[in-house]
């Protein structure tokens, strides 16, 4: 993914900030024409962009430097320090949710994992599979006089593959909390499924629109895998309390918080990847049925067919 903080001629260099698994600045007037992350709109000039490797090296940032960074100070009175109950948030507060994220992350963590293993079609298993070709011939299928009496060992030990995934976390005022919740949950089980089949996964989480651009790395391929932080990243407490803290520094901030935007596929994609899949939060996000739908679409075709350079899925898109 060719990001905006991996351009430095992207960023004022004024405005440029790097530390300790972290970049922020503002969006250059000159990148603007150039730097294409959405369909049939830009960024634009002077946006806060940020660039975070993790959970805790966002959320710790946010808490030394509140107030410090960007061209706007925030409010006492703005929306993710305001005490909230039910809609879209579990926490009434900015402070309780940040110590549920530093001290029981488990507490956003809730999904099904998924009973399935990706067929390896190229590796030699312990099932079998026959047709009129195959590997060998099974005598007794052909004595009884079965046309398909060739089989085929497949379902073997799958080979490192590696995905990249890119979750769009915007959402329009309009989508209830319960569908954020299960959209989080799809995301958690996809990333614990290929894990476990061998597949390393890549997941950025990007809030993005015309008021700022924020990427999180929660997971690079090589890391750990710790799906709390995956649940963390995707919750509405994150989305509501945290991106809308960092947004809030951003001197194009409006008190709408922006425009939840569809990210583009070819924005998104890790030449380095076999596997690049796009989760976007477009209409198809206003019901829980259409969710499942659509992940159960890419789990089946990814189990069916195993993890090919090349393959690109767009969900919610």
């Amino acid at each position: 993914m060719k990001t905006i903080v991996d351009d430095k001629n992207i960023i004022d260099n004024k405005k440029h900030i790097i530390g300790d698994g972290y970049e922020i600045g503002e969006l250059s007037e000159p990148a603007i024409e150039r730097l294409v992350i959405h369909d049939g709109w830009r960024l634009r000039d002077g946006e806060l962009c940020g660039r975070f490797d993790g959970i805790d090296t966002f959320v710790s940032f946010l808490e030394t430097n509140g107030g410090k960074f960007g061209s706007r100070k925030p409010k006492s009175t703005d929306s993710s320090h305001e005490p909230r109950f039910g809609s879209w948030v579990k926490f009434p507060t900015y402070e309780e949710a940040s110590n549920a994220i530093k001290k029981e992350p488990e507490t956003f963590r809730h999904f099904d994992e998924a009973q399935i293993r990706i067929r390896e079609w190229s590796s030699n298993g312990n099932d079998v599979d026959y047709d009129l070709t195959g590997d060998f011939i099974d005598v007794g299928r052909a004595l009884s006089g079965e046309p398909e009496c060739f089989g085929t060992m497949h379902n073997g030990l799958v080979t490192k593959r590696f995905a990249n995934i890119v979750v769009n976390g915007n959402h329009a005022c309009r989508v209830d909390q319960s569908w954020i919740d299960r959209k989080a949950q799809r995301v958690t089980r996809l990333v614990d499924f290929l894990e476990i089949n061998n597949v390393r996964v890549k997941l950025t989480v990007v809030f993005s629109n015309d008021n700022s651009h924020l990427e999180i790395v929660v997971k690079q391929y090589n890391d750990r895998l710790d799906l709390n932080d995956v649940s963390v990243a995707l919750s509405a407490d994150f989305f509501r309390r945290f991106e809308f803290y960092f947004s809030e520094h951003s001197k194009r901030h409006s008190a709408t918080y922006g425009r939840a935007e569809d990210l583009c596929l070819r924005a998104i994609k890790d030449d380095d990847a076999d596997l690049n899949i796009l989760v976007n939060s477009n209409d198809r996000m206003f019901c829980e049925s259409s969710i499942d739908e659509d992940f159960e679409r890419v789990e089946t075709k990814i189990e069916n067919e195993g993890v090919k350079r090349g393959d690109d899925y767009a969900i919610l898109a």
